[in-house]
């Protein structure tokens, strides 16, 4: 794991502004993940009415970030970016739980397969996989609890701190 795919992470938090207010939890999304939205008709425009949107739009703004911004030199065939992804999604589930979502697989099935930006072909994939083929790739881990990957992202995320502060030496 490189120091780029922490700063991906740190990054994509600072786009994220999500407020809970007794019982609710109200957000807002930078105008750079709203390009990763579903489209709507009424508005015609790109907007996440939801958290579930929202973290679907961020977590395809992050493997897309990486994707451009890191030379990985084809990183994304072994599906590491994915597994980052998966984590730091897991995570934001577990933080603010959905409704019928308890599994990788239920956010997958709802708000990942039929998301038309999920689709795209990676540019940097020798073998023109889509952002869905990677994470669909990695469904072992989709059928594990939200609250049980959390632990993961924990050990992940004391890893790029470390990562973090030697970067700063």
């Amino acid at each position: 794991m490189a120091s780029g795919v922490c700063n991906a992470i740190n990054g994509i938090e600072r786009l994220i502004d999500v407020k809970e207010e007794d019982s609710r939890v109200s957000f807002k999304c930078n105008v750079v993940l709203d390009a990763y939205c579903p489209f709507k008709s009424t508005s015609r425009k790109n907007e996440c009415h939801s958290y579930a949107e929202m973290v679907s739009s961020s977590v395809l703004f992050l493997l897309k970030w990486l994707e451009s911004s890191y030379d990985y030199e084809d990183y994304l065939k072994n599906d590491k970016f994915a597994e980052y992804a998966i984590l730091w999604l897991s995570y934001k589930l577990n933080k603010y739980p959905q409704n019928k979502i308890t599994t990788l697989n239920d956010f997958y099935t709802q708000h990942i397969e039929k998301n038309e930006y999920y689709n795209v072909k990676i540019t940097k994939s020798s073998d023109k996989k889509t952002y869905k083929d990677i994470i669909y790739r990695k469904h072992d881990l989709m059928n594990i609890g939200i609250k049980d990957m959390p632990k993961f992202y924990e050990a992940f995320k004391s890893l790029c701190d470390m990562y973090t502060e030697l970067d700063k030496e």
